[in-house]
């Protein structure tokens, strides 16, 4: 069986998130073949109200982060304690510690905070509703509702919303 070691070699804060940088090297290398005996992996850790928090690493969203090797872990690390993180790894075939260093890992990681702020952003859209017949407010919501789960079931950009009606 391979054994796997691993240590904390940096943790930093980028924009308001704290990130991690792990170095992970096979106990006997010989049984390491064909991956590599020595890589790093970056974590980004999702605070508690970030939409992402608990997202399950089947999700298509994690398909939207451009990050070495794309997203390979979202969880929890023992080394961290409680916190959850999105990663990746530099341990595919055509990886070498010595291209995928740490400061490589350093500049994936906020690449990949980068990402996760952009996709955090929040866009506000107002509209007028003028209708022919009298609703209540619970009405129109619903309406409103209906009208975009309808669309975002076609249309999978969009994956959160709220309606308001005032």
């Amino acid at each position: 069986m391979k054994e796997i070691k691993s240590m904390i070699v940096a943790k930093k804060e980028y924009r308001g998130y704290k990130y991690i940088i792990r170095r992970l090297w096979h106990v006997n290398p010989k049984d390491a073949y064909p991956m590599n005996a020595t890589w790093y992996c970056g974590y980004a850790e999702i605070p508690e109200d970030d939409r992402l928090y608990g997202i399950n690493e089947l999700s298509d969203i994690l398909e939207e982060f451009n990050v070495h090797g794309g997203i390979s872990f979202t969880g929890q690390l023992d080394e961290v304690g409680d916190a959850f993180l999105l990663g990746f790894d530099c341990n595919h075939a055509r990886d070498d510690i010595h291209e995928q260093d740490i400061f490589y890992v350093d500049r994936e990681c906020k690449n990949l905070i980068d990402q996760i702020i952009e996709l955090n952003k929040e866009y506000k859209v107002s509209f007028n509703i003028f209708m022919r017949d009298k609703k209540s407010k619970g009405e129109v919501e619903e309406m409103i509702k209906q009208a975009l789960s309808e669309t975002i079931g076609k249309d999978n950009t969009i994956f959160a919303f709220n309606v308001e009606v005032e």
